[in-house]
């Protein structure tokens, strides 16, 4: 059964919420193991919901404080320079869009001026039929 879109914008419904919540929240800690595992990397959760005390700690509280501890021990200048802000990742994905639409836009130039080209060199061919015929014509009527 194929999945709906999901709209993004707040559940009003409490018991909806509280499912999606718990759902989403499965499937990230499912997706963070998978990479954790794959990739051999340390990954670390906080989900935290703002009306309540409890947040959830992945894998599980020692382990993230740990993980944290050894994040924080990188000196500052260290993580900026390989930490991914949200910022960061969308200024990347600018960057690489606008790249994009260059090298389409070259290429939708180069196919145009390719048309371009062989238009005149189609026009110049024509002209020249054209005026092969004039002479013709004149060579007729001069007979």
């Amino acid at each position: 059964m194929p999945r709906k879109r999901v709209s993004h914008k707040k559940i009003s419904n409490e018991r909806e919420k509280n499912v999606t919540f718990v759902k989403t929240v499965e499937s990230l800690i499912k997706k963070a193991n998978d990479l954790s595992i794959l990739c051999g990397v340390d990954i670390g959760i906080v989900v935290h919901k703002p009306t309540e005390y409890n947040a959830v700690l992945w894998p599980n509280p020692e382990i993230f404080h740990e993980r944290m501890q050894k994040f924080l021990r990188i000196s500052e200048r260290e993580r900026a320079k390989k930490m991914m802000t949200h910022d960061k990742f969308l200024k990347k994905k600018l960057n690489d869009e606008k790249e994009d639409m260059q090298k389409y836009q070259n290429k939708n130039y180069m196919n145009e001026s390719c048309l371009l080209m062989n238009e005149l060199f189609a026009n110049d061919e024509m002209l020249k039929k054209i005026q092969k015929k004039e002479e013709e014509i004149d060579n007729y009527h001069e007979m």
